[in-house]
């Protein structure tokens, strides 16, 4: 306090009734003043406080421990902790201590210097504390196992995944010579269980190529090869091999790409986005329908658009499409097969080549899938 204060009732009236405790000390240490904060506080009465040492409201073990604070607190005219380096404990008169928040200031008055202690019972604000600790720590537990569990499931994806390829890869290379009748004639109704066969396990490769990859980005160890790539013949290639899905499903699968030349991509990964998109549009077009692949330049950026004119998708499906397991609702998938993990590959592989990938969408009007990949130079 900077003014001088002449009247002590006026004082001690203004104190009596303060939400903290109050204790007022002369330079010798002795209690010449308390507020009834500190009777609730301590557990004494006024009179049983009234000219003893400050010490008495603090443990035994912490008495003695700074016999200079006398000299210190009314030599300099600024606000210091009580019990500085040490754990702020009250004692009450029954001998059980409490966590203290104490603070100590001088002040002026026309009958000497006097200091003046305000001391706040923080018991719940310590029992909080507490509980919060007790909580952070077993949040971070719970989370060491969520880490161990995560690893262990990349783990498990990742052998999944190559231990699916080989038989599938066995059933491929099989059923493409009975498709091609080198072990014999087929019937027609042979050839058409073959097909069925091929479908079948060149989906069943996509999904464990997919979840290869996904392993790859989860655990770190995906990298890019970027090569010099045609990418109209890519576009070409990539609309070959998903044609007779599309025709099976009496869909039109057209092209426009306004690209010439080689381009610096790594065109096996963008073979990957590029068939996980055509795929997923067949997947939810209705017999009939068509899908439109536009591939272009602008701005320096590759730029390529998978429009469809399937189901479309709501707000909601649209801001969770890409994230893993979680593509769309799980009667839609289950009804079109798939786990959910093209779109979340596909924004990987588009992110790794600095790119963006999205969608645009109407419910019953389709949707247009997109990415943006910048175009550069070796080194760049």
């Amino acid at each position: 306090m900077s003014e001088v204060i002449q009247d002590p009732k006026v004082l001690f009236a203004m104190l009596e009734y303060a939400p903290d405790g109050v204790v007022l000390i002369d330079e010798s240490g002795t209690i010449l003043f308390l507020n009834r904060q500190i009777e609730r506080y301590f557990g004494y009465d006024r009179a049983e406080l009234l000219g003893k040492p400050i010490e008495i409201l603090v443990p035994e073990r912490f008495r003695g421990l700074h016999p200079g604070y006398r000299r210190k607190y009314f030599a300099h005219p600024t606000v210091r902790p009580m019990g500085t380096g040490l754990e702020p404990n009250g004692r009450r008169k029954d001998g059980s201590e409490f966590p203290i928040d104490a603070s100590l200031s001088p002040i002026r008055t026309d009958w000497g210097a006097l200091a003046m202690a305000i001391i706040r019972d923080i018991t719940q604000r310590r029992l909080l504390q507490q509980s919060l600790q007790r909580q952070a720590a077993d949040l971070e537990e719970a989370n060491a196992e969520l880490r161990e569990a995560d690893r262990y499931k990349n783990e498990f994806l990742s052998i999944l995944s190559h231990e699916l390829k080989t038989p599938l890869n066995f059933i491929i290379g099989f059923g493409s010579i009975l498709d091609d009748e080198v072990a014999g004639a087929l019937t027609p109704e042979q050839h058409q269980d073959v097909c069925r066969i091929l479908e079948g396990a060149q989906r069943m490769l996509g999904i464990a190529n997919n979840l290869i990859d996904l392993g790859e980005i989860l655990t770190g160890r995906f990298e890019l090869s970027p090569a010099w790539v045609d990418y109209r013949v890519l576009v070409v290639q990539v609309l070959a091999d998903l044609r007779p899905l599309a025709e099976a499903k009496d869909q039109r699968l057209e092209s426009t790409v306004e690209i010439s030349g080689d381009r610096f991509l790594d065109g096996r990964r963008l073979q990957e986005v590029l068939t996980n998109l055509v795929d997923n549009a067949i997947k939810f077009t209705l017999t009939g329908g068509s899908i439109q692949v536009r591939a272009f330049e602008v701005n320096e950026e590759l730029v390529t658009e998978v429009q469809d004119t399937g189901v479309g998708m709501t707000p909601e499906e649209i801001r969770r499409a890409f994230r893993p397991f979680r593509q769309l609702d799980m009667s839609s998938t289950r009804r079109v097969g798939g786990m959910g993990l093209g779109l979340s590959v596909c924004k990987a592989l588009v992110e790794a080549h600095g790119g963006q990938i999205g969608v645009r969408s109407v419910p019953g009007q389709g949707s247009t899938f997109w990415f943006r990949i910048p175009l550069k130079l070796p080194g760049g």
